[in-house]
């Protein structure tokens, strides 16, 4: 048996030699066609076509950082004996973090519920269907609502949209300013806003004095009283006839179909009476003529001048009488006669004096107001009740008395109190405006 290397060398030695022509045979002899060194130039240009493109390559190719961060190459910072154990503890972290995540992960109704998967009851083959369906119902409902959605105008008006209307650069200033406004409109309605006693009284809230578990009870008491109350109201009510003859409720002679007729057609009458009766009234020049009214007054203010003048007027005569001489000192100036010595008629009739005239009773009031003092100057209602409107609101700047105070004063002068109009009586005669000042500031405590 013929060694193995023996055969090798004898196949060699027995195959025929075989000649390329893109380059030297096995023995080393140059190739026998003419076109060799055309493919050989041919060969040198695609090498230097793939030597610039593997320069490309490797000059855009990404760096070792960059691969680590994409966890493409492993990191070279641990050592190649721990880096096994660092594997097995990533994969570890990793198994620990899709657990707990698969613990946490929404099931299969809530992400049916939230349109992440489709719905398991439908087949699979019309779930497409079913989709486009969804999809096209939803796209008619948008639709639907866009043709109904209020215009811009509508929108800014309901103050829903800001009216782009001011340069942009000014947009802010204008937001910081509205801002502001409604700061200061908040700080001013805090500050006007009711007390906590006001809100008791009103019921608005519960009175934290009282323990919890009693305020059913009291709620409960409280209703009761309530329904007591409204029991006897109702009990003590008016009867329907009552409320016709009031002319509270309309008298139920028309079919109810047409009583609104009737109502509007009553109210359409008095219109035009109303209508007529204003364009037949006098004008405010023959009312100043007749006296009526007093055109340097305000209107509001002559009802109130009026009643101030007939209680002075009242108040003047009944000083006057209190003031007026008696029998003998009329009888000492011989305007009366003495009685005692005349003679009865016949009959028991006794001759009546004459009553004096205008003259003798102007001169009968003088003398009893010059026996009495000096006289008494008479002013105007509506000066008097200026000067008392002047001296509240000195007794207010002066931090004399309060809003409600000042309040309850002018409302008392409105109503002509007796006491104010007594205070600027005595103002009218001293001209002391301290001591009437003290006076009303103790009128104003007392009401």
């Amino acid at each position: 048996m013929a060694p193995k290397g023996k055969k090798k060398n004898e196949k060699a030695a027995n195959s025929p030699k075989v000649t390329f022509a893109d380059g030297p045979d096995q023995s080393g002899a140059a190739p026998k066609e003419a076109g060799g060194e055309a493919n050989q130039s041919g060969s040198q240009g695609l090498a230097a076509k793939h030597r610039d493109s593997l320069s490309v390559s490797l000059s855009q190719r990404k760096t070792v950082d960059e691969l680590e961060g994409q966890n493409i190459v492993k990191s070279n910072n641990v050592a190649p004996a721990l880096q096994q154990v660092q594997q097995q503890l990533a994969r570890k972290l990793t198994e620990r973090t899709v657990n707990e995540s698969l613990v946490h992960r929404p099931s299969v109704e809530s992400l049916q519920v939230h349109n992440i998967i489709g719905d398991s009851t439908v087949a699979p083959a019309l779930q497409g269907v079913k989709a486009k369906l969804e999809r096209s119902i939803v796209t008619d409902k948008l639709a639907h609502n866009l043709d109904k959605r209020p215009e811009v105008d509508k929108l800014i008006e309901s103050n829903i949209v800001e009216r782009v209307d001011v340069a942009p650069g000014i947009q802010d200033v204008q937001k910081q300013l509205k801002k502001r406004l409604t700061t200061d409109r908040v700080s001013h309605l805090l500050e006007a806003r009711s007390d906590v006693n006001d809100l008791l009284e009103k019921n608005i809230i519960k009175d934290a004095a009282i323990a919890p578990s009693i305020q059913s009870v009291q709620q409960a008491l409280m209703h009761r009283m309530v329904q007591d109350q409204v029991g006897h109201l109702l009990e003590t009510r008016p009867d329907l006839e009552d409320l016709v003859d009031q002319h509270i409720v309309p008298l139920p002679r028309v079919a109810p179909a047409l009583q609104g007729i009737q109502q509007k057609l009553e109210r359409n009458m008095r219109a035009d009476r109303v209508s007529n009766l204003l364009e037949t009234r006098p004008n405010l020049e023959d009312l100043a003529e007749q006296g009526i009214i007093d055109p340097h007054v305000a209107p509001r203010l002559q009802a109130v001048g009026r009643e101030l003048d007939k209680q002075l007027t009242k108040a003047k005569l009944s000083r006057h009488l209190k003031n007026r001489p008696s029998y003998p000192e009329l009888q000492a100036a011989g305007l009366a006669k003495d009685v005692q010595n005349e003679r009865p008629l016949q009959g028991n009739v006794r001759k009546t004096r004459p009553s004096p005239s205008k003259a003798q009773a102007a001169d009968m009031i003088q003398q009893a107001g010059s026996s009495v003092g000096s006289a008494v100057p008479v002013y105007p209602a509506w000066v008097r009740f200026a000067e008392a409107l002047r001296l509240v609101a000195t007794l207010y700047r002066s931090n004399r008395i309060t809003v409600e105070q000042r309040g309850a004063l002018k409302d008392a002068l409105l109503r002509s109190e007796v006491r104010i109009i007594a205070a600027m009586e005595v103002y009218e005669l001293d001209q002391n405006e301290d001591e009437c000042l003290d006076t009303l500031m103790r009128i104003a405590r007392r009401l």
